[in-house]
Formats: C-alpha cells, sequence, structure tokens
C-alpha cells in the first residue's frame, strides 16, 4: 500500500511545481517587456503637434492629451450681441412698498392736467393726470429717506401710479423731448399701419405719432388703454416736472 502511495506523491508534486513555474514566468519576463517597450517607443515615428496645443505650464502638449476643459468657467456671448439692459425701477417704490414699519409722507400736489387729444384720429381718450413729489422718511431715522415724482394717471377704467426718483426726473423730461423729436421727424406709415414713437420708463410708456399731431399715456403692455395728451398737454407736463425737480432739490437741501 505504501509503494502505491509514492508515485503518487511524486507525480503531485511535480504538477504544483509546474504551476508555481507557470505563474513565476511571466513575472519574470516583466523587465524584458518594459525594456523592449522603451527601445520602441524611442524608434517609434513622432506625432505631429497640433499648432498652439501647449499646457499650463507653456510646455507643448501631446497631441493625445485631451484639451483641458472646465465645467465652471463663465459662458461669454459672443461679441456682436447686443447686451439687453437692465429693468429701471426707483427707490422710492420700494421705500413705500416695504411692509412692516412706519413711515412719514410728505406730498407737494404740484398740479393736475386734463388730457385731451386734439381729435378723434389722434391716439388716447380723455383722462386726468395729476403731479405730486413725495418725500417718505422714518421717523426715528430721518436719513433713511426717499424722493421723488408721483404720476397718477386716471383713465376711463382706473387709477394708474408710476413713481420716479429725484435722479430720474430728468431722464423723463428727455424722453418727452425725444419722443416729440422722432415724431416730427418719423414718416408717414402706410394706410393699415399704426406707427408711434414710444419710450417707456418705470412701467410709463409714453408714445405719439408721425407729425406731433398728439401723443399719449399709457402703462407699458400690448394694448393697454392710454389717455390722450395734445401738444399743450406735454408742455404743461413738463413744466410741473421741471418743478418737481426744484422742489425736490430744496428739501433735501434743508436737511442737515
Amino acid at each position: 500500500m505504501r509503494k502505491a502511495l509514492i508515485p503518487a506523491a511524486v507525480i503531485a508534486v511535480a504538477w504544483v511545481a509546474a504551476v508555481v513555474a507557470q505563474q513565476q514566468q511571466p513575472t519574470d519576463a516583466q523587465p524584458e517587456q518594459r525594456e523592449q517597450d522603451v527601445q520602441d517607443n524611442q524608434t517609434a515615428p513622432a506625432v505631429p503637434q497640433r499648432p498652439g496645443a501647449r499646457d499650463r505650464g507653456g510646455e507643448p502638449r501631446e497631441a493625445t492629451e485631451p484639451p483641458s476643459r472646465s465645467s465652471t468657467a463663465p459662458r461669454r456671448p459672443p461679441a456682436d450681441l447686443p447686451v439687453p439692459p437692465m429693468e429701471i425701477g426707483s427707490r422710492l417704490e420700494m421705500f413705500l412698498m416695504r411692509p412692516g414699519r412706519m413711515i412719514i409722507r410728505d406730498t407737494w400736489r404740484l398740479g393736475r392736467i386734463e388730457c385731451r387729444p386734439w381729435d378723434n384720429s389722434s391716439p388716447g381718450g380723455e383722462g386726468l393726470l395729476r403731479v405730486h413729489a413725495v418725500v417718505a422718511y422714518v421717523p426715528d431715522h430721518p436719513e433713511e429717506r426717499a424722493s421723488g415724482l408721483e404720476l397718477i394717471l386716471q383713465d376711463g377704467y382706473q387709477d394708474h401710479t408710476f413713481l420716479f426718483d429725484l435722479e430720474q426726473l430728468n431722464d423723463l423730461v428727455v424722453a418727452l423731448e425725444t419722443v416729440r423729436t422722432t415724431a416730427e421727424t418719423m414718416r408717414d406709415p402706410p394706410a393699415d399701419v399704426g406707427r408711434r414713437a414710444v419710450y417707456n420708463l418705470n412701467g410709463l410708456e409714453i408714445g405719439m405719432p408721425p407729425r406731433r399731431s398728439g401723443g399719449y399715456l399709457a402703462p407699458v403692455g400690448p394694448d393697454e388703454p392710454s389717455v390722450g395728451l395734445n401738444p399743450d398737454n406735454f408742455n404743461e407736463m413738463k413744466r410741473l416736472l421741471v418743478e418737481a425737480q426744484a422742489v425736490l432739490k430744496r428739501e433735501a437741501a434743508s436737511k442737515p
């Protein structure tokens, strides 16, 4: 029985030795393989580099290296696209609309304009425009204040209020003159086209058709009800705006 086990043990030992030799053979060949890879890389032809490809340090980058991309880098619009202007608002409106606090509001009622178009072909209908100068401040902290202009436009449907800061009153005066000048030089449209010179500021639309036959005031928006103004109304509105500027500047100068 012992004699029968000896050949079996010899065979098992030989099989294990063969398996170990096969596992060690790739490891022994690794240095030779690495040396061969280095020689192949040295003799391989150079890959042409893409023009302008450089790494962050300024050295040329291999052509096989993908370009660096940053997911957080902001995208800039093309230079030929205009940047939309920001919406214009007023500090006075934000000051008056802020809830949960006590404020003092001083109002100067400078005048009212009875707006009437010259004829039936002029845009807009009859209405009323009230012009007020406004100063608002916190009672215990008078340095926290805002001042400006309040326009109340009354048409046949409802009242519309528009607020402007003191610094914006000059823009409003310029808007009146710009609309009048543009309408004077604007060409007459075809018979089936309604053409207007339009200027928008703080939600108020100032418009006038060609040849300065009269204009209108309306809230900004499609097909809003509008109040018609004849040229005399425009002149009176400009006069009241200049008066509002004088009142607000005087009040600002009287405060410590």
